[in-house]
């Protein structure tokens, strides 16, 4: 269990090192959007992001124009979240703050999709999100 503990912690940090190593990079901001299927790690991803000084927030409890505007480094959503229409409107947006900072859209927990929810749709729901990459390559 200690070794469990020790490799969640250490995935919580991924996201965060992440959006800093990118900022240094850049030198300005840089946002990452993070989808996970399991709502019940997200706050828990939120505190830790917090404590560490980034700005994270779930999608669904903010106004889609403050994550637009890049008010935030981390964003955590669900995969039916980031590809709703008004979502991916805001990221092709190329003079947007949002489709400027994005530096990753990682999927969390990948691996728990098809295990928690036993639906294969699901797993479909999961390859759009990573036809984003193309959807936001051809936006530039």
């Amino acid at each position: 269990m200690q070794y469990f503990q020790l490799a969640l912690e250490k995935a919580f940090k991924i996201f965060q090192l992440l959006v800093r190593v990118r900022e240094i990079q850049t030198g300005g901001s840089s946002t990452a959007v993070v989808v996970c299927p399991l709502k019940s790690i997200v706050q828990d991803q939120i505190s830790e992001a917090r404590s560490m000084g980034l700005r994270a927030v779930a999608l669904a409890d903010v106004h889609l124009e403050d994550i637009e505007n890049g008010k935030y480094q981390l964003v955590f959503a669900s995969a039916e979240e980031i590809l709703s229409k008004k979502f991916l409107a805001s990221l092709k947006k190329a003079d947007a703050p949002l489709h400027q900072q994005l530096c990753a859209i990682i999927v969390d927990e990948s691996h728990t999709v098809e295990t928690w929810t036993g639906e294969r749709f699901v797993l479909s729901l999961y390859l759009n999100v990573f036809l984003l990459k193309v959807f936001y390559i051809d936006a530039l």
